[in-house]
């Protein structure tokens, strides 16, 4: 089993510490503060991480780690921050829950994926939904990332999947 990215931050939200895999993700970023590289965001797109997260959760009186879904990076993870001393110490960990990927799409991303699963092109998705093939496109790319799936093909059968494990 490989190594789970692993970040450590101080109680300004600065990382002092991250291991290989976290590095693999974010780069050499110690010194950084930990909220503008990893940029989680919830369903909603909603920003997940703030300036003063770190600083907030230490000062909690339970002690307890947060543990939510968030997008980091374009990509589903599991983020569970945790106290630990003067540090918080953040996890990530890749997305577990299939309906919950598949709920971070929008609807208009599902019904175009919908309709590539029909075998409906761009230009003819476009013209159901009374759209531009360039946004069907984006849409497409949304969905794919979100997924991530790299081509039209395997975001229609993970979401397929996804759907299927609820």
């Amino acid at each position: 089993m490989s190594a789970l990215p692993l970040v450590m931050c101080d109680e300004a939200g600065q990382i002092t510490e991250l291991n290989r895999p976290a590095t693999e993700i974010l780069g050499e970023v110690r010194s950084r503060r930990c909220c503008d590289l990893v940029r989680a965001r919830d369903a909603s797109g909603n920003p997940v991480c703030t300036v003063s997260c770190a600083g907030a959760l230490l000062g909690a009186a339970d002690g307890l780690a947060r543990d939510r879904f968030a997008t980091v990076r374009d990509r589903p993870w599991r983020l569970i921050c945790t106290p630990m001393g003067t540090s918080v110490v953040v996890q990530l960990l890749p997305e577990s829950r299939p309906s919950a990927v598949a709920n971070t799409l929008t609807p208009r991303e599902r019904q175009v994926l919908e309709l590539v699963a029909l075998g409906c092109n761009s230009t003819e998705i476009a013209r159901r939904l009374g759209i531009r093939p360039a946004t069907v496109r984006t849409h497409v790319e949304h969905a794919r990332s979100k997924l991530g799936a790299r081509t039209r093909a395997e975001a229609v059968a993970r979401i397929g999947e996804m759907l299927q494990a609820k």
